[in-house]
């Protein structure tokens, strides 16, 4: 169990903690748009149909390199890069897996990204780990790794990896490199400068061999389950809901739940409770790790206590979830109830959240005033469509959730698989990464992805793992699946399409 594991970090001061993780959900890219009218059905079914292909994507269920049964499947994060090697007294390292091997110390780390070009990258990863018997730390070997997201006439993704670097004092003869569940080659200490080289044979677009090694059961696993759900496709929901059960999860128990109607059976305020029953069980628990699978750790788990006292008193996310649990649930719009913090109704949230509205981009996310959140708004499109569109007939609902369907069409990497981010001095630079195709932003300001990080966001990242690769990252499976789902519930009740587990 993870229980003991994380003791120590559970006592990190509350203010600190919850400061640094309410960022988990904040990487930004695009969107800016003046008032648009109201989406129609085609609109939102266009992008939900590129979004579809970003997360069946995503999907891992080969057994056993990524799931330990064939009747088990997880989410990947997000596409990468994933590399592991397997070296030659047994060890296996993945790239950016959450492993302490000394103190200050992961099993590796990445450096000197340079962007060769709009769609090329060129990154070094090093692996790393205790020597046997833990008198010395292996460093062998250091790769270079470059990727070509759009390469030949067939726009195919090309990954060049070089022997870079042999560290003398490593007590291993040599260390195969895989990329995926692709044998690339042997590292040795006498072929240092060999490169290696891979290309997809998949089309500029969604490949589903660049899923991430990475997957959390949590607003993954969990969100992918209730989402396949949602679209008919039992088969993969299954294969999810079997891995959660074998892991001692409650389905429907996360606190996006209530935006599929789910957890309906749960307390008045489940979204808020801690411990290993809780709706951040994935922080007490360590699954096993596969040739090509570990569970991510967010920052969340290094204060979950703390972070569920900020969730509830300091961020708008989990209340605006707390207030469509109550809508499902059968409690009156205008019932207050107590949350263990605030006595409010669902309607007072809807209130209490407009007022966190960006002109007509999305909710803001408490990072920054100028930053929409993905979930953030996702959720808020849920409450103020089950109030604007549903048996209360608010106003005001109806006219945030209009606004919202239409500022989240846009969010996403369309078909051409393009990024604008805006750069520290201002500049913006064009990106291109099809892998990403279909994927909703994290978060977004104006037009731009933007590379400026915070001071909160600087603070948060001095609890994060190491990197997986160290490319951009604009969407995520938690993001894409909220925002595809939120507009469902949209869909769902404004045109009666899409009507499948909305609440």
């Amino acid at each position: 169990m993870r229980e003991n594991a994380y003791n120590a970090k559970q006592k990190v001061a509350l203010a600190f903690a919850a400061i640094a993780l309410v960022l988990s959900a904040s990487l930004l890219m695009p969107v800016q748009q003046a008032e648009a009218a109201k989406p129609t059905h085609s609109d939102i079914q266009t992008v939900l149909n590129l979004a579809n292909g970003y997360i069946n994507a995503l999907y891992k269920d080969a057994s056993p390199d990524e799931v330990g049964s064939s009747t088990h499947a997880v989410l990947a994060e997000y596409p990468s890069i994933p590399i592991r090697v397997v070296q030659s007294d047994g060890r296996v390292i993945r790239a950016g897996e959450d492993v302490d091997i000394k103190v200050g110390w992961k099993t590796n780390y990445i450096s000197d990204l340079t962007e060769v070009s709009s769609d090329t990258i060129k990154y070094r990863l090093r692996f790393r780990a205790l020597d046997i018997g833990g008198a010395a730390v292996d460093k062998a070997p250091m790769l270079e790794i470059t990727v070509d997201y759009v390469y030949g006439a067939n726009n195919n993704v090309k990954v060049d990896i070089k022997n870079y670097l042999w560290e003398t004092t490593a007590n291993i003869s040599w260390a195969d490199i895989y990329l995926g569940s692709t044998y690339i080659g042997r590292a040795t200490p006498s072929n240092v400068g060999t490169t290696w080289t891979y290309t997809s044979s998949v089309n500029h677009g969604n490949d589903s061999f660049f899923r991430s090694f990475r997957y959390i059961e949590r607003h993954g696993t969990h969100l992918g389950r209730e989402y396949f759900n949602a679209i008919g496709d039992l088969s993969k929901g299954t294969e999810l809901a079997n891995r959660l059960t074998a892991e001692g999860y409650t389905l429907g128990k996360d606190i996006y739940s209530p935006m599929f109607g789910s957890g309906t059976s749960q307390a008045n305020n489940f979204v808020y409770e801690s411990g290993s029953s809780g709706v951040y069980r994935d922080c007490y628990t360590e699954p096993a790790m596969r040739n090509r699978s570990y569970q991510y750790h967010s920052k969340v788990c290094n204060g979950v206590d703390a972070y569920i006292i900020y969730s509830r008193s300091s961020d708008w996310l989990v209340p605006t979830l707390w207030a469509i649990h109550l809508l499902n649930k059968g409690v009156g719009a205008d019932v207050p109830v107590y949350d263990g913090y605030n006595t409010w109704s669902p309607r007072q949230v809807a209130r209490f959240v407009e007022s966190k509205w960006i002109a007509d981009i999305g909710v803001k996310s408490p990072a920054s005033s100028t930053h929409a959140s993905a979930v953030r708004t996702a959720a808020f499109l849920v409450l103020e469509t089950k109030l604007g569109y549903g048996s209360v007939n608010d106003a005001t609902s109806r006219t945030y959730a209009d606004k919202a369907a239409s500022a989240l069409l846009n969010p996403q990497v369309k078909a051409n698989g393009n990024v604008i981010r805006e750069n520290e001095n201002g500049s913006q630079t064009t990106l291109i990464r099809p892998v990403h195709e279909g994927g909703f932003y994290t978060a977004w300001n104006g037009f731009n992805y933007v590379a400026k990080k915070s001071v909160l966001q600087n603070i948060a990242d001095a609890f994060n793992q190491p990197e997986e690769t160290i490319d951009i990252k604009p969407s995520n499976a938690e993001s894409t699946i909220t925002i595809a789902q939120a507009l469902r519930v949209f869909d769902c009740y404004n045109y009666g399409y899409n009507c499948t587990n909305v609440p």
